[in-house]
């Protein structure tokens, strides 16, 4: 879909006139030629657009759009939706020389806020950029953006030749093997894994950041990638290696995760990979944590591989929330233009019936019912549309036939959408443009939004959810990806601890590796699984987290421990055994004598 709009940019009468046609639109596969003529040895020469173009743009996550000026390409921007929607992220981008300093980046990123962000379910904007970037160091270093990750790059050059010698070598580990979308899913799981490879709770492939959760491994594998990972049972190491081409040639980029001791025999399964590319010389880029640069270059020197200068030193992964996104319902209503109420036809089911599922317990007949009900002469059904989606429907029938009018209909309808979601956006978006910053806004809706749940929460309402979906809702797993929804679990879950919503929450903000939150959460007491990961988690915690932390943490510790015979019997027995190994042992014991110390008092 075409869709132009005006920008208003700098005046520079040099390089535009008020006369210049501008125009934004969504590209195509025919736009190739237009985009790539926009600008070229981007990111010094390691561009990957030219080679990644076709395939980004047909997949259905990934957007661009591009700025025309009198008919001419001039900027561009590609996103991607990951994150189950919750995040864009920038991945290429680009302003022709010519047109620099005039805002024209800025009201194209503006256009995908408005028509690609505000859809109700993004929340955050990513983008991973490197040093040469100064517009993006400056909002960082301004606090405009929030840094998540800091990386450093090396550089290596290799020809086909050597790359072939390498992967005869044999592998110096029985556990180094490449990893396929299931392990990734164990991996993820696993808090002791996650902690220990992305304490950041992202992983970057290819210049694209994921949250550690399930629905965006699809993503992460492609037919030009290639991850492994080192472990048993839990991995250890991983590699994340994707192959493209750039104006520089053939390039490789590795994004390591974990113990580097590792990286001589990922190497050679990386190049196994490559080989099937790179038939010549191809340039290798090593991401990885900023100390672990030097130990990478001892793992495999003895491939005696060619350094290479790049461009760039350190790659950035930073982002900032979405400010007009604060409740998780429909998009941002503004103006009354938005909104219509309209007569609908037999071409409007799929939006009428896609407005909500499992009516009356399943036993609606609308969607079977549909056609017939809406072709019949005594019938009219009207639809509350919102942003171009179907929000609320109604068949008036009994209405129309005791002498009611269409219009009365129209003004009823309208009359009952209270439009509340919207309107707590459009209040927010007011207090931000009068100068409150974004980020006390959005404390302000949620800390209200929180109260009010609080206020009104029912137990057997919230136990009836899982009754009336019959699975796991949608929304609870994108709940507690956020540390304020997690929070307000914790708070309902003790005072409402016989709650099975909130207990099965509670274990699904441990399966999603949290557990380390919830020592306190008297209701993880009750559950064995839950209980064992967060005594394992925080036991790891306190014996590594030295003295101070121990002390600060200990009470907390003791009271979770403590919470019923059965819990603190449990601990206890497993310390004892613990306490038996010859490393760490006297620590184990030292936190035994706390508990039983802790124990008698109470």
């Amino acid at each position: 879909r075409k869709m132009k709009r005006n920008m208003e940019l700098s005046a520079n009468k040099e390089a535009m006139i008020d006369s210049d046609k501008t125009e934004i639109k969504r590209v195509s596969l025919a736009d190739y030629d237009d985009v790539i003529s926009i600008r070229s040895a981007v990111h010094g020469g390691f561009d990957y657009l030219p080679y990644k173009f076709k395939s980004l743009i047909t997949q259905s996550h990934n957007e661009g759009y591009a700025t025309i000026i009198n008919g001419k390409f001039v900027a561009f921007c590609i996103v991607s939706k990951v994150d189950g929607g919750a995040t864009v992220v920038t991945r290429a981008s680009r302003v022709h020389k010519q047109y620099e300093g005039l805002g024209l980046y800025k009201a194209l990123t503006l256009f995908l806020q408005k028509h690609v962000f505000s859809d109700g379910t993004v929340t955050n904007d990513a983008v991973v950029y490197n040093d040469n970037n100064k517009s993006m160091l400056d909002k960082t270093s301004k606090g405009e953006l929030t840094l998540l990750m800091k990386r450093s790059v090396i550089g290596y050059k290799i020809d086909s030749d050597k790359m072939t010698s390498i992967t005869q070598m044999p592998l110096t580990s029985d556990n180094t093997r490449i990893l396929y979308e299931v392990d990734l899913i164990s991996a993820f799981k696993s808090r002791s894994v996650c902690s220990s490879l992305f304490p950041e709770e992202r992983i970057i492939c290819h210049f694209v950041p994921y949250r550690l959760t399930e629905r965006n491994i699809p993503l992460i594998f492609s037919e030009v990638s290639l991850i492994v990972g080192t472990g048993e049972p839990e991995l250890s190491f991983i590699t994340c290696g994707t192959y493209y081409r750039s104006e520089n040639g053939h390039t490789y980029i590795l994004e390591v995760y974990g113990n580097c001791s590792y990286m001589r025999d990922h190497l050679v399964l990386h190049f196994k990979h490559a080989l099937q590319y790179c038939p010549a010389e191809i340039d290798i880029l090593i991401m990885c944590k900023e100390n672990d640069a030097e130990k990478i270059n001892n793992e495999i020197k003895e491939f005696q591989l060619g350094y290479m200068v790049v461009d760039f030193k350190t790659v950035f992964l930073v982002e900032k929330n979405i400010k007009n996104t604060y409740v998780m319902t429909d998009p941002v209503m503004i103006d009354s233009e938005q909104r219509e109420v309209r007569r609908v036809n037999d071409a409007d089911y799929d939006d009428v019936v896609s407005i909500r599922s499992s009516v009356y317990d399943g036993y609606d007949y609308l969607p079977f019912q549909f056609k017939s009900l809406i072709n019949h002469p005594d019938n009219e059904g009207y639809a509350t549309i919102v942003n171009g989606k179907f929000v609320s429907y109604n068949l008036s029938v009994k209405f129309l036939q005791a002498g009611g009018s269409p219009e009365k209909v129209v003004e009823l309808l309208s009359e009952n959408y209270k439009a509340v979601a919207q309107t707590v956006n459009l209040l927010a978006e007011w207090l931000i443009q009068a100068g409150v910053d974004i980020k006390v806004v959005q404390e302000m809706v949620e800390n209200h939004l929180k109260t009010m749940i609080i206020k009104h929460f029912d137990p057997k309402k919230a136990d009836s959810i899982f009754t009336d979906e019959g699975e796991t809702p949608s929304w609870l797993a994108e709940m507690i990806e956020y540390p304020t929804w997690r929070g307000l679990f914790y708070k309902l879950a003790e005072e409402y601890p016989d709650c099975l919503m909130l207990n099965f929450t509670v274990k699904l903000i441990s399966d999603a590796g949290f557990q380390g939150e919830i020592t306190s959460v008297s209701t993880a007491c009750h559950q064995i699984e839950v209980f064992s990961r967060v005594l394992r988690t925080t036991i790891s915690s306190l014996l590594n987290g030295g003295e101070e932390l121990l002390e600060k943490n200990l009470p907390e510790f003791t009271k979770m421990v403590c919470h019923g015979e059965h819990t603190y019997l449990y601990s206890q027995v497993l310390m004892q055994i613990l306490s038996q190994e010859p490393k760490g042992g006297s620590n184990i014991r030292r936190l035994c004598q706390e508990l039983q110390k802790s124990a008698n008092e109470r």
